[in-house]
């Protein structure tokens, strides 16, 4: 479910994007309204495009994979109410998605409770030490979501080159959390990363941060990732 709702998600930013002429009086307006949901403006204003933007949208929590409050409001006050029908028809299928996985969740549920309760939940062994030694795919997915448009001068000061960064935009050219989320992996299982620490590994993304000067993204890591222990045990 959750791959089709993404895709779901990003045709429905695409159609948007397109459908508002970069420049015209709509377009001003449509942006100047989300600065009346938490979008700072200095970031607003550097974000070239629209695209860009939505990302600072989804950065506060406004928009999302089936978050569409805040955007058909945005789009009743630009008027630009014919938009109103894409949104909810994605909306719609993205519900349904989530009502068909919903009841395949809940069998899994089950059979982890059954499992549970059998002696069977726990890990094997060499896949607790693997979990704890590094950082997981699931951290640096949430992770991918709080980066915002600072996410190509992240990777660089993470080691990766531009040429990589290209190829990632090339591979995930219609969404940028897949773009910045497949980069966070790519800086993690680099040849100069295996075998550190996963203390070691935090400090550098929290630099990292810190070189970008997103305060917030360095908070955000510490409440995803933990806090790093100067003498892990």
């Amino acid at each position: 479910m959750d791959e089709k709702a993404r895709i779901l998600h990003t045709n429905l930013k695409t159609y948007i994007k397109d459908e508002i002429e970069t420049g015209s009086d709509q377009y001003h307006a449509f942006v100047e309204s989300m600065k009346g949901y938490g979008v700072p403006k200095g970031r607003l204003a550097n974000a070239k495009s629209l695209y860009d933007k939505f990302v600072l949208l989804e950065n506060v929590g406004k928009l999302g994979v089936g978050n569409y409050d805040s955007l058909r409001q945005m789009v009743k006050s630009s008027g630009l109410d014919e938009l109103l029908p894409k949104i909810n028809e994605t909306d719609n299928e993205i519900k349904k998605l989530r009502a068909v996985s919903g009841e395949s969740t809940g069998h899994i549920a089950r059979k982890r409770q059954h499992d549970h309760s059998t002696g069977d939940a726990r890990l094997p062994e060499a896949k607790q030490s693997r979990v704890e030694a590094e950082i997981t795919d699931q951290e640096l997915s949430l992770i991918s979501n709080y980066v915002g448009i600072e996410w190509q001068r992240l990777l660089i000061d993470l080691k990766i080159t531009q040429t990589k960064i290209d190829h990632i935009r090339d591979d995930h050219p219609y969404h940028v959390q897949d773009q910045i989320r497949h980069g966070l992996m790519m800086w993690r299982d680099q040849d100069m990363n295996k075998g550190r620490p996963r203390d070691s590994l935090i400090r550098e993304l929290i630099d990292a941060a810190k070189k970008v000067h997103n305060a917030d993204l360095e908070e955000i890591l510490h409440n995803i990732l933990g806090r790093t222990r100067e003498d892990p045990k």
